[in-house]
């Protein structure tokens, strides 16, 4: 088995700019990089080598970075340690590589993350009668609005993922397992729009919890090895 895989995520309509510093900046690391190219204009997958320790998968744009992710790993399912970022992500501190490692090496940890969404710390039952549990058109039940937070615990459901009773979870930014894991749970659930792949995202820690693993932030202050270019830096919100 391959030791170490960072794979980035690059939606194929944006410039390509950050994605290039980014390829720049992880040339020295002597780890195996997978550049996931989400692109609305393939119909199916079509991975290939540029050298020895970088690959590009062109996929359709189904799921997002989630389902990207997703399908990397099923593409390259020979890693030991796998890292998902997305191509808007700075890397601040190069020891990430050994900090992640021995993080998921824990046996009690199952998932680590730059990033915890600390508005959605709260029981599920909290949220359905919360301010987060609006109705707006991005979740639709047969094509009528409905709560954001019900629609979660529905497609949760769908995806046949038990919810603990805290809806806590990392943000879908980076994201750290082991092989195990990922096999264990199966890889990732995969949605088909917006609001699906924000219930995917939840879904992720979810699947952990629910074989007995924690989800773990790799610091306590976010963004501290791996930052993502949108969220300030406390990681309550967007800029």
């Amino acid at each position: 088995m391959n030791n170490f895989l960072l794979v980035i995520s690059h939606y194929n309509s944006r410039p390509k700019n950050l994605l290039k510093k980014l390829i720049e900046s992880t040339e020295n690391l002597k780890i195996d990089r997978l550049i996931v190219i989400n692109d609305d204009l393939v119909e199916k997958n079509n991975l290939t080598k540029e050298s020895a320790n970088l690959f590009f998968l062109t996929r359709p744009n189904i799921g997002m970075n989630i389902g990207g992710w997703n399908d990397a790993f099923f593409t390259l399912p020979n890693y030991e340690y796998y890292v998902f970022i997305q191509d808007e992500c700075l890397i601040l501190d190069y020891n990430f590589i050994h900090f992640y490692k021995d993080l998921l090496n824990e046996k009690s940890i199952g998932m680590i993350g730059e990033s915890m969404n600390p508005k959605w710390n709260q029981s599920w039952e909290a949220l359905l009668n919360g301010p987060l549990n609006v109705i707006d058109n991005e979740h639709l039940d047969n094509g009528l609005p409905v709560p954001r937070v019900t629609f979660y615990l529905s497609m949760l459901k769908k995806w046949g993922i038990n919810p603990s009773y805290n809806a806590s979870h990392l943000r879908s930014l980076i994201w750290g397992f082991k092989n195990n894991v990922l096999q264990q749970i199966n890889g990732f659930p995969v949605g088909s729009n917006k609001g699906e792949c924000i219930a995917a995202e939840i879904g992720v820690s979810e699947k952990i919890k629910a074989i007995g693993q924690q989800i773990q932030q790799v610091k306590k202050d976010p963004f501290s090895f791996i930052y993502h270019t949108e969220w300030n830096k406390n990681g309550y919100s967007k800029l």
